[in-house]
């Protein structure tokens, strides 16, 4: 068999230049990337964008960066005036600078840096360089993730619960795509909804423009930019005012049957009824004895279980102190919030046609299971959790979830992942903006760009001296790139790896030159659908010069800074 890495071969592999992770067949010939391709062979194989197909220019690319460099100059000159040195030399001044700010002041004051892995390859090596900085007693890490996904991804966790789950579009009856062109951004979900819409299943697109998935909707929602929300509360009225919810889901597995109170706008809860009750259970009203019933969310359900919850009503309450309140339902007040979106108002702010957004409510209220995916298009906007809960209430109203043919939570692979918080020392300082905002993403792992300047420039909530980034470019990819640059030339030390140099590195004191995804290795964990599977993506060529996987720096960075132990002693294999 001839050698995959010296010519005349065929490599199946799959891309890593964006989320969608397409399988590729890689030709090699004379140890060089020649042409990438799809490999229609794979489960997962289909379409495929120009992203991957350009691999070869970007393996062959004499722009980028071929050696360890450090500056030579203060970082006052734009010009670094870069000098050559050894990998050794870098990685042990590395080491060194970031053992002396951790003695110095903490090891919160270093932070680690990588791209949002959605659209870049640091999907391979981000699990262990968050587990390089928990290792190193540091929970500040960050990321592009509150531009990009955090509204949808923890906005719909802290509406539903969990996360967005999958489309279940193999047993769909009717699919809503807000905000996203998976023909450019999201292949994986073409095929699919093309075979749903072959065997009838209905198509609701949201999108200002006429994508190609547009033009095959059963309704295409053309919305104003920026009035996503509106669109989404009328869209909410429409579907109450037919009745198209489901009565039983929302009585069980939502808030929506819990009582209000008038007086204070809190919910009532068993310690409002009885002495020594609970404050984390919640009233309902029983059908079936006309009187308050207990709601125990840790049973999913009425105490005793035989409680029939009322969707909607107004009672009056006695509390444990003899005190009557006014009460409704969560449900109720849901009513009360959306009655102004009326088809008229919704189509005057949001630029559709009245007839139109009756039309799609129609269908998405009788066309069940309903299943729907929402992406970067609501995540743009100033409002973009607020959009992105909406939405997921729109959804909640059909009893879909996690149901055949809706969105469905499918079983994860069983892999245990790098990612250690564990290793976080407990009595450390928090994570930067993690008190000014608790909930935010900040909560999932992740600090923001503008936190970090504050702690470089005003020490707020404490300093940082340190920043380690794999790839990246953090002051393009974030706002206010003047006072970006403004920290990174006030950081007593900066490390940047990558492909190319890039406006950030410029303030770098040290720039590594990264191997490419296709000449680095890594196993990629699937978790597409009902298809997760493990694949083993191998390096189809080898790094020329000096530059190496982000993977393999990250291990012998570790073993430098006296973290072998969490890392195998560095041996990647």
């Amino acid at each position: 068999m001839t050698d995959r890495l010296t010519g005349g071969s065929a490599v199946r592999t799959y891309c890593l230049m964006c989320r969608e992770r397409c399988p590729v067949v890689c030709n090699i010939e004379d140890g060089r990337l020649v042409r990438v391709r799809p490999d229609l062979d794979h489960p997962l194989g289909g379409p495929f964008c120009p992203k991957g197909a350009a691999a070869p220019e970007l393996v062959a690319d004499p722009v980028r960066l071929k050696f360890p460099m450090k500056r030579t100059t203060p970082k006052t000159n734009d010009n670094p005036e870069w000098q050559r040195i050894s990998w050794d030399e870098a990685l042990e001044t590395i080491a060194q600078k970031l053992l002396y700010a951790r003695k110095q002041h903490g090891p919160e004051s270093v932070v680690f840096y990588r791209p949002a892995p959605g659209g870049s390859p640091a999907r391979d090596f981000n699990p262990w360089m968050m587990r390089l900085a928990h290792a190193f007693g540091t929970p500040n890490l960050a990321t592009t993730t509150h531009i990009c996904n955090w509204h949808k991804d923890s906005g719909s966790a802290y509406t539903y619960g969990v996360g967005l789950p999958e489309a279940d579009y193999d047993h769909t009856g009717c699919i809503l795509m807000w905000g996203t062109n998976p023909h450019a951004t999201g292949v994986r979900h073409v095929a699919p909804i093309k075979k749903a819409r072959a065997r009838g299943a209905k198509l609701i697109v949201v999108d200002p423009l006429r994508t190609a998935l547009a033009k095959d909707a059963t309704h295409w929602l053309q919305v104003r930019p920026g009035s996503d929300l509106p669109l989404a509360l009328g869209l909410i009225h429409q579907v109450i005012a037919r009745g198209g919810y489901d009565v039983a889901f929302l009585s069980r597995w939502t808030n929506a049957p819990f009582l209000l109170r008038s007086d204070t706008g809190n919910l009532l809860t068993e310690a409002d009824l009885k002495v020594g009750g609970s404050a984390t259970k919640f009233a309902i009203w029983d059908g079936a004895t006309d009187a308050p019933a207990v709601y125990d969310p840790d049973i999913v359900g009425p105490v005793g279980g035989a409680a029939v919850a009322v969707l909607s009503g107004e009672w009056t309450v006695t509390d444990c102190d003899g005190a009557t309140t006014h009460c409704s339902t969560v449900f109720d007040e849901l009513i009360r919030a959306v009655a102004q979106w009326t088809s008229q108002e919704t189509s005057r702010v949001t630029s559709i046609p009245a007839a139109t957004i009756i039309e799609a409510a129609t269908t998405f209220c009788g066309s069940g299971p309903v299943s729907y995916y929402t992406y970067n298009g609501i995540e743009q906007h100033t409002d973009a959790m607020q959009i992105n809960r909406a939405i997921c209430i729109l959804y909640a109203l059909t009893g879909d979830f996690d149901s055949k043919g809706g969105v469905v939570n499918f079983p994860p692979l069983p892999a245990k992942s790098a990612v250690a918080f564990h290793l976080l020392p407990k009595d450390g300082r928090k994570r930067i903006g993690s008190e000014k905002r608790p909930l935010g993403p900040s909560k999932e792992g992740n600090v923001q760009a503008y936190a970090v300047y504050d702690a470089i420039l005003e020490g707020d909530p404490y300093v940082v001296k340190a920043l380690v980034c794999f790839g990246g470019n953090l002051i393009v990819s974030n706002g206010d790139t003047r006072r970006g640059a403004d920290a990174l030339r006030a950081l007593d030390f900066y490390v940047q790896m990558d492909c190319y140099e890039n406006p950030t590195s410029r303030f770098a004191d040290i720039l590594l030159p990264a191997a490419s995804l296709w000449e680095a290795e890594a196993l990629g964990l699937f978790n597409w659908r009902d298809r997760g599977h493990v694949q083993m993506r191998r390096a189809v060529v080898r790094p020329e010069f000096e530059r190496r996987p982000d993977l393999e720096v990250i291990f012998d960075l570790a073993v430098r800074l006296g973290l072998g132990n969490t890392f195998f002693n560095g041996d990647l294999n």
